[in-house]
């Protein structure tokens, strides 16, 4: 569960959100560059 304030016309209610379905995402790895071979 994720909670999250949210704001209408000015007044806040605070809401409870269930994720459902899929595994939850991560960032991507950042790819690696080798270095260029020694001539």
């Amino acid at each position: 569960m994720r909670k999250f304030l949210i704001n209408v016309n000015g007044n806040s209610y605070e809401v409870e959100v269930e994720e459902v379905g899929g595994a939850q995402t991560a960032a991507a790895p950042a790819p690696v560059v080798a270095p260029a071979p020694a001539p």
